[in-house]
């Protein structure tokens, strides 16, 4: 069986469309439910996802402000031994649980795809979010400390080795799911479908305000984790890659005296 979870928090404009690109999925292989977890919306979202009370399962908390946790309810709610996240303004294609699960086999513990961007109206865009040539299957850390070449709406992963890493880091309101990926990684294969199964939905609400030094420091914390939890290669690796971003602050901010604390890996 496949679980999966949507967290959504007021998106009356996109919920509808998510969740029926779900529910109509072909040929799936293997019975599945949906869990959608409310994370307080004040908007019309509620009643919208009434209307599919026979078919979803619904579980509305208390805000929280951080993605984290209504992905971790729904795990916790989750029965399938396979997980799979959706995001609650992007849409699945029809084939897209096929697709993948076509490639999924007890060698790996995470799937993922490539999907078209498109506008709030679901216009292409004339991009995809991985480039082909940079996406990798097997043992994928080395590679997926340079970029998150991720898809989090096209993910099916092993729930036993995500609960078993404690789940999504809740401290985080920022990369919490590539701080996942980074970590699964260390665990066991992936393997990339390179077909586009999914449409990631770019609006006025989900376009990133954040600037490179910014996501540069959130990385470096990432980074400093997976220092205390990896060993010989590779922990030279993550090493290298602070290297990377110190270098990166630095240049950006035009001096190392502001940067250079960072090194002993206080953060």
């Amino acid at each position: 069986m496949l679980s999966v979870i949507i967290p959504v928090y007021n998106r009356e404009n996109y919920i509808k469309e998510c969740v029926e690109s779900v529910l109509s999925q072909n040929n799936a292989g293997c019975k599945y439910e949906l869990i959608v977890v409310d994370d307080g919306s004040t908007d019309n979202t509620p009643r919208i996802l009434s209307r599919f009370k026979d078919k979803i399962i619904y579980k509305r908390i208390e805000n929280s402000g951080r993605p984290a946790v209504p992905r971790n309810v729904g795990l916790r709610l989750a029965k399938g031994e396979l997980v799979a996240f959706q995001d609650s303004d992007d849409v699945w294609l029809e084939n897209k649980l096929e697709e993948q699960l076509k490639d999924f086999s007890n060698k790996y513990i995470l799937s993922y795809a490539n999907a078209k961007i498109v506008d709030k109206n679901r216009k292409p865009l004339g991009r995809n979010i991985i480039n082909n040539q940079q996406a990798y299957s097997g043992n994928v850390f080395e590679y997926l400390l340079k970029e998150n070449f991720v898809s989090t709406l096209t993910v099916i992963a092993n729930k036993k080795v995500i609960m078993d890493l404690g789940g999504f880091d809740e401290s985080k309101n920022y990369l919490e799911d590539y701080d996942m990926w980074l970590r699964m990684s260390l665990k066991g294969r992936f393997i990339y479908t390179p077909k586009v199964l999914a449409e990631y939905r770019m609006h006025q609400n989900n376009i990133s305000s954040g600037s490179e030094k910014a996501d540069l420091q959130k990385m470096h914390k990432i980074m400093n984790r997976l220092n205390r939890i990896t060993h010989g290669k590779n922990n030279q690796l993550v090493k290298k890659r602070k290297t990377e971003i110190i270098s990166r602050l630095t240049e950006i901010s035009g001096g190392i005296e502001k940067y250079k604390w960072k090194i002993s890996g206080k953060m």
